[in-house]
């Protein structure tokens, strides 16, 4: 992967997992709690007492109230953990696609695509049967978690609506609804005609810079002299590799 494709990754693609896993929350996106609670069955709550501390002299056992839950289709959150991973190209994004498929077993792949609201890939995956063979990894066996893909405009978009539009939408639209609604739709035409428009342009011309560099290659000056002054088919076929 070039310079200019490199995301927010600077740990093996495995050891994130594993960090999203243990850390969650505390250090990516966090699932709304509403979002969360409603996505965990629980199946059975028990209380009970359990034991605090135990004094050796005078004989004295201080037990505490205790609550205990039993939940299910815990294996089931596709998003209990996650992460987004931001490129500068969108050729960038396609590109990864590829080392995701080869690490881990992709359960689900969902293109977020709009002209005017959030764009992004998200990627459901879990360890695959090479990994889950090491007994370290055994403990993650069919938990999942979701991998956002996007660029780093519309990641810029994507938090600034969530903040201003989606996160304070109903008191803010309940106050003044056709001005809020007037800020909505300054969001999806900033999206639509500007956003898109420089991702496309930045995609575009770091197309066009490659496309220079291999013709740069083929007609280089050194590379053509190398061909003219070949002395044999081998020798000729050694210089156009």
């Amino acid at each position: 992967m070039n310079n200019h494709g490199k995301g927010i990754l600077s740990v093996g693609l495995n050891s994130m997992f594993i960090f999203m896993i243990l850390l969650g929350n505390s250090c990516f996106k966090s699932m709304p709690a509403e979002e969360l609670k409603a996505s965990i069955e629980l199946i059975d709550v028990k209380t009970g007492w359990e034991k605090k501390y135990y004094q050796p002299w005078p004989p004295k056992l201080i037990l505490v109230p205790a609550t205990y839950f039993k939940i299910n289709n815990v294996g089931e959150i596709d998003d209990l953990a996650g992460c987004r991973i931001i490129f500068y190209l969108d050729q960038d994004v396609q590109r990864f696609i590829k080392y995701l498929h080869k690490e881990f077993d992709v359960v689900k792949q969902n293109l977020k695509y709009s002209e005017d609201n959030y764009n992004a890939l998200h990627l459901v995956v879990k360890l695959n049967k090479y990994r889950l063979k090491l007994s370290e990894y055994e403990k993650f066996k069919d938990l999942k978690c979701e991998i956002q893909l996007t660029t780093v405009l519309y990641h810029a978009w994507s938090e600034l609506a969530h903040d201003v539009i989606y996160k304070p939408e109903k008191e803010l639209s309940e106050f003044d609804k056709r001005a809020f609604d007037s800020i909505k739709d300054r969001f999806s035409d900033v999206m639509k005609n500007h956003i898109k428009q420089a991702q496309y342009s930045f995609d575009f011309v770091f197309m066009e810079i490659e496309k220079i560099k291999q013709g740069k290659q083929v007609f280089d000056i050194d590379f053509l002299k190398s061909i003219i002054e070949s002395k044999s088919n081998n020798e000729l076929f050694q210089n156009l590799k």
